[in-house]
């Protein structure tokens, strides 16, 4: 393994092999070769987007279930598909929404208001 110096300079210039070796250095339980400040900045990085990707997808649905519910005339296909299971990858949807249930809560809240008052 790269000292960590040498770590922190790998993960700006090739970052899936810098990867590849603070995973081979956790799994060997190696916590003095990590590059920790870099580790948080992922992961922290990491739960942001996850957050992002669970609000819009929940923007989408709500907005396409209250459409369903106010524009029944305006009916789409694609609003349909959305709403499917496979078009909401449902399970995968849920797993993530039960981990953000905060996040949830409020992006559904949010989202409801935002879209009743554009429907009217």
């Amino acid at each position: 393994m790269r000292e960590p110096i040498a770590a922190r300079a790998l993960y700006d210039s090739d970052f899936a092999l810098w990867l590849e070796e603070q995973g081979r250095a956790l799994r060997e339980r190696r916590l003095g070769d990590l590059d920790v400040p870099n580790i948080i900045e992922e992961i922290e990085a990491l739960g942001a987007e996850q957050r992002r990707e669970l609000g819009s997808r929940i923007r989408v649905v709500l907005t396409h279930v209250l459409k369903l519910a106010y524009q029944p005339a305006r009916n789409s296909r694609s609003w349909r598909v959305t709403l499917s299971p496979s078009g909401t990858n449902s399970r995968n949807f849920s797993r993530q929404a039960r981990r953000s249930e905060d996040v949830f809560r409020r992006q559904f809240s949010a989202t409801i208001h935002a879209r009743v008052r554009r429907l009217h």
